[in-house]
């Protein structure tokens, strides 16, 4: 409590640039109390609720190393990424690690049916990476950054477009997707029902 978190991240980030830092928090209150919070927090690389649930480290530790090998690994191996568009800390905090453990459920499966060692660590380094944003034009940028490689975008409805809050940012962001690719799979979730 004696060093705040954007404090922290400044100073971590003058000694390492690239190392992430993330803020964990008990409840949103604590998140919402910081400058920028929750999202937004300076030179914090993502704020997330502390549930007990030792899953989201991994999360936290593959949601970085995706963050950190996207490009390289979109480029050089073709590596798919799924987009997920979301700005609730209490949705994301839960989902990522549900959404990772399936990836790697999945990708076992694919390894266990390699013919090799070869082709088994092959497939382990090319599972899907996640990619997040928070805001229309995040999300948009990440489409528009990986192209070809992207394999979904899951996207919920109400987030930050032009620094306000829209009810229908989910709408209008697949919309631009769908208008340009035909092909690529979109997810549209929210916890209204009215969509």
């Amino acid at each position: 409590d004696d060093v705040p978190p954007d404090d922290f991240g400044a100073a971590a980030k003058r000694l390492q640039p690239e190392l992430p830092v993330f803020v964990l928090a008990f409840n949103m209150r604590q998140l919402q109390a910081l400058p920028g919070g929750p999202i937004a927090i300076p030179h914090i690389d993502g704020s997330f609720l502390w549930r007990g649930d030792v899953r989201l480290f991994l999360a936290l530790i593959a949601l970085a190393e995706d963050r950190l090998n996207a490009e390289h690994d979109a480029r050089v191996g073709g590596v798919r990424m799924l987009i997920l568009i979301e700005d609730s800390v209490p949705f994301y905090s839960s989902y990522l690690p549900m959404l990772f453990g399936e990836l790697m459920k999945q990708t076992e499966i694919l390894i266990n049916q390699s013919v090799n060692v070869g082709q088994r660590i092959l497939r382990r380094r090319l599972r899907p990476h996640v990619m997040m944003a928070s805001t229309f034009e995040d999300g948009m940028a990440l489409y528009e950054r990986f192209g070809d490689n992207v394999l979904a975008v899951l996207c919920d409805v109400r987030f930050p477009r032009f620094g306000v809050e829209d009810p229908e940012a989910g709408l209008a962001l697949l919309g631009h997707i769908r208008a340009r690719d035909a092909e690529t799979p979109l997810l549209l979730q929210s916890s209204r029902d009215r969509y």
